[in-house]
């Protein structure tokens, strides 16, 4: 009798830490976005991610450079845009952490980890690797300076002279 007292007591302990780690995480969630300078190379880039995810492909392209932007056409970009986003109903959980920032005057490398989390619960995989983001100051505000679709390396959207 008293075995089976202890287990429930156990049990009961467990159930009652897992409602607590719950209330708190849904009480101190921010929405899982950090919040960074909003004159920093690593608010631009959040911007970008923001934009997109909202679907904002306009605001997006604009987070490109002069530069950028001379070479890749807006038309473009949102059909690749519009052809990831497609497939993205299937796709996986992913969530962008930046790991580290070296600003040098007017250019910055942002590294992002990005974490994508494919399955449920117990029968999922994540798979993390990292990016390096080149950013360029540009009339006060930081652009991307490479072509991307999210954080993806689109060179073949450059448009041949």
């Amino acid at each position: 009798m008293t075995a089976n007292r202890t287990l429930l007591a156990i049990g009961a302990g467990v159930i009652a830490l897992v409602v607590v780690t719950l209330a708190v995480v849904l009480l101190t969630d921010d929405g899982g976005r950090t919040s960074f300078a909003p004159d920093s190379p690593e608010a631009a880039l959040q911007a970008y991610l923001a934009a997109l995810e909202d679907e904002d492909v306009d605001v997006a392209y604009a987070a490109f450079s002069d530069d950028v932007r001379s070479r890749v056409n807006a038309d473009a970009f949102e059909r690749e845009v519009g052809l990831r986003d497609a497939g993205s109903s299937d796709g996986p959980d992913t969530r962008y952490l930046v790991t580290a920032s070296n600003v040098d005057g007017d250019t910055a490398l942002v590294t992002v980890t990005v974490e994508e989390f494919y399955g449920d619960g117990l029968n999922g995989s994540t798979n993390r690797y990292d990016h390096e983001i080149h950013l360029v100051r540009e009339e006060g505000a930081w652009h991307i300076d490479e072509p991307l679709v999210w954080l993806e390396s689109a060179p073949y959207l450059e448009e041949v002279q």
